[in-house]
């Protein structure tokens, strides 16, 4: 059951912390994006190679070169090759998931996921050539929802579970009622706050968008949970009281941001 406990008020405190510093960041500039981003996707791969008991520099050297597009553009056709590839490794990694496989997975093949993911998440505030912080907060957004509702409904309803052996705090209620109240509150911001991206984006595109972006969220969670589980730990790290480290709280987002610029993509150049 899902009471006002010690421990869930200092999961939100710091919640809002952890987004108030993402929120901001993406909001001011490209450069407190990129400077903020830079720190958390530092600290989520020091997170990673602390999960897998390993240890190494060349990571972070290859995550500054992800940075370009934050001063230069880097051609198109560049980009998408590195989206492809993120796309397969994703999906790669939902099959390893959902195998009964206990083998552990390469490291290189999380770490290459991460950096790709990382670069995938820098391009989606450059989608439209230059920096607009609109289609960043909406990923996040999406996600931020989806795992509050989840969340509480999770703790308050859930009954039956998704993934016993993978994560067995998910529910079915959790996921129907974070989708649910996801879906309704975009739709409010949609037609009661004008100007948020009523002028970008149609209302059906923006139920697809969130409704798709809340599953990979959700799968996202599940790679994490898996790779903490053949690792033999709860957390990738205690940074953020309540909420584990920076990789716990960034899976889904990491997870979903190829997918959220593929379909930008497709709907800005194919569809609209």
């Amino acid at each position: 059951m899902f009471v006002l406990k010690k421990v869930n008020i200092i999961r939100a405190l710091s919640g809002i912390a952890y987004l108030l510093i993402i929120l901001l960041s993406i909001y001011f500039s490209k450069y407190s994006f990129a400077f903020v981003f830079y720190i958390l996707s530092c600290i989520v791969l020091w997170e990673q190679q602390k999960l897998i008991r390993k240890k190494g520099v060349y990571n972070y050297f290859l995550l500054l070169i992800l940075f370009i597009p934050v001063f230069y553009n880097i051609p198109s056709n560049l980009f998408i090759i590195v989206l492809i590839l993120n796309l397969l490794l994703n999906m790669f990694l939902v099959f390893w998931i959902f195998s009964k496989t206990n083998k552990k997975i390469p490291d290189t093949i999380i770490s290459s996921y991460l950096l790709f993911s990382f670069f995938s998440i820098i391009n989606i505030g450059f989608i439209y050539n230059t920096y607009q912080y609109l289609p960043i907060l909406i990923l996040f957004f999406i996600i931020t929802c989806f795992d509050t509702f989840s969340y509480i409904i999770g703790s308050l309803l859930g009954r039956t579970k998704l993934f016993l052996k993978l994560s067995p705090n998910k529910t079915l209620e959790g996921f129907i009622g974070g989708l649910f109240f996801t879906l309704i509150i975009v739709m409010i911001l949609y037609y009661y706050i004008p100007n948020i991206y009523t002028k970008t984006y149609s209302i059906s595109f923006i139920l697809f968008l969130t409704a798709s972006i809340s599953i990979t969220g959700l799968l996202g969670d599940l790679i994490q949970s898996k790779v903490k589980r053949m690792n033999k730990v709860k957390d990738s790290s205690n940074l953020i009281p309540g909420h584990g480290g920076f990789y716990d709280r960034m899976d889904s987002v990491i997870f979903s941001a190829p997918f959220f610029y593929l379909i930008i993509y497709i709907f800005t150049n194919y569809v609209s």
